[in-house]
């Protein structure tokens, strides 16, 4: 139902804003299997994602975070047309932070590469360059 669904949306910000950004992916995604036409619950999640710079010790693990991020926020678009514009904002803003090529190249990956992020995270993603 959509109190539910607005109920567990309010609790996932609660808990964002007290930097409990595990819980608050809990209580979005359980916002989102309520409302699965709502993209907001993902442009959160990719927005706590994008802000965990703490996740990972290399350069290149710090910005692979990004890498997560910009996947929510395609899936925020592709549930809900009308998040599209900060969905596709997001993604030009963050997709410059992705690892250079000698970057991937010096951890001996390629682009298109699978790649899990750790940290609370703990998610597959591709592995891309900035452009």
């Amino acid at each position: 139902s959509d109190n539910r669904a607005d109920s567990y949306l309010y609790i996932a910000e609660c808990y964002r804003n007290l930097k409990s950004y595990a819980s608050a992916r809990t209580y979005a995604l359980k916002s989102a299997t309520e409302r699965p036409d709502d993209g907001n619950p993902y442009i959160m999640i990719g927005d706590m994602y994008a802000a965990s710079k703490n996740c990972g010790s290399t350069d290149l693990e710090k910005k692979a975070v990004y890498w997560v991020a910009v996947d929510k926020y395609y899936q925020a678009k592709q549930v809900d047309p009308d998040v599209a514009d900060i969905a596709n904002d997001r993604i030009r803003s963050y997709s410059v932070y992705f690892p250079p090529k000698e970057d991937i190249f010096f951890h001996n990956l390629n682009e298109g590469d699978d790649y899990v992020v750790e940290c609370w995270i703990n998610e597959k993603t591709t592995v891309r360059a900035a452009k």
